[in-house]
């Protein structure tokens, strides 16, 4: 059922729920989701070890499968869509099969896996899997991963939108934006009054957007090297951060706050809980987990 709903704000806020997923019995609370490459499914694994995948337009659910009884704290896609890519709370990083329903491939890092990110872009079949200080990148057609070191673990990383790049942020707030290929620097930051926990591009690949530990937001415009005046989103901590073609979305421990471009806080929505949440490819439709659902909502 579709429906729209409008909210009171300082500008004109109005989010339209196209469908509700299900979370079918014992699937556990919901840690990490990822479209396919063509936004036609979703995929979602569980602090209980569950993936499940939905098929987005119908809501029907194609896939309920105990994958370990550890936590998964990560997902992806491959390229094709053949497969998904998982990462546990005990450091396993698996490739799952989606025909035979089985795991083709498993390394074991020393840390907990808390991300895996496919680039966007098509041509170079590469991702990335974010481990403690380390993050190994991928590419197709060579056996091994590059493994880049720093001094306190990664708290976070995120693609340019063109996959050319990679921006990360460090438990000891330093932000990096490095060229994936040669792992060059291409800018740093760091700051002093507060630490940077998340980070994330708008769709052009201009600004960065740098969720801080003071609730506020940092945009950094890397065309002309300049920064904007922090923008308070909450109380707490950011802990989610996300771009799309409308609105940048922030979380924290008690919400989960949506920014338009004219710098006016659109629409406030309070949580109990943090829930994981992320765009699909296009930046226009939010998939959003919830205890019982996923909802998939436009923001307009």
């Amino acid at each position: 059922m579709t429906h729209t709903t409008p909210v009171t704000s300082s500008s004109s806020f109005v989010h339209t729920t196209l469908t509700t997923l299900p979370l079918p019995p014992r699937t556990g609370a919901i840690t990490a989701l990822a479209w396919s490459e063509d936004n036609t499914h979703l995929a979602a694994v569980s602090a209980s070890g569950m993936l499940v995948i939905w098929q987005a337009r119908s809501g029907s659910c194609l896939l309920q499968q105990r994958i370990t009884r550890s936590r998964l704290c990560a997902v992806a896609w491959s390229q094709q869509g053949r497969s998904v890519l998982l990462g546990s709370a005990h450091g396993t990083f698996s490739v799952f099969h989606l025909t035979t329903r089985t795991l083709v491939h498993s390394t074991t890092f020393a840390d907990p896996v808390t991300q895996i990110v496919r680039s966007p872009n098509v041509v170079d079949a590469r991702f990335f899997v974010r481990s403690g200080a380390a993050l190994h990148l991928f590419t197709q057609g060579q056996a091994e991963p590059r493994t880049v070191r720093y001094s306190t673990p990664l708290v976070d990383a995120c693609w340019t939108p063109d996959g050319q790049s990679l921006a990360l942020v460090c438990a000891d707030g330093l932000v990096e934006v490095c060229d994936a290929r040669t792992w060059r620097v291409l800018w740093r930051h760091a700051d002093v009054l507060s630490t940077a926990l998340r980070v994330t591009w708008d769709a052009t690949g201009g600004r960065l957007a740098l969720g801080m530990a003071d609730g506020t937001v940092q945009m950094h415009d890397l065309r002309t090297g300049h920064g904007s005046p922090p923008l308070p989103l909450s109380r707490f901590p950011i802990q989610s951060l996300r771009w799309g073609e409308r609105y940048l979305v922030a979380g924290s421990e008690a919400e989960v706050t949506f920014w338009n471009d004219a710098q006016a806080l659109a629409h406030r929505q309070q949580t109990r809980t943090l829930p994981a949440f992320t765009f699909d490819s296009d930046g226009a439709i939010l998939a959003t987990a919830w205890p019982h659902a996923i909802a998939l909502t436009t923001l307009a």
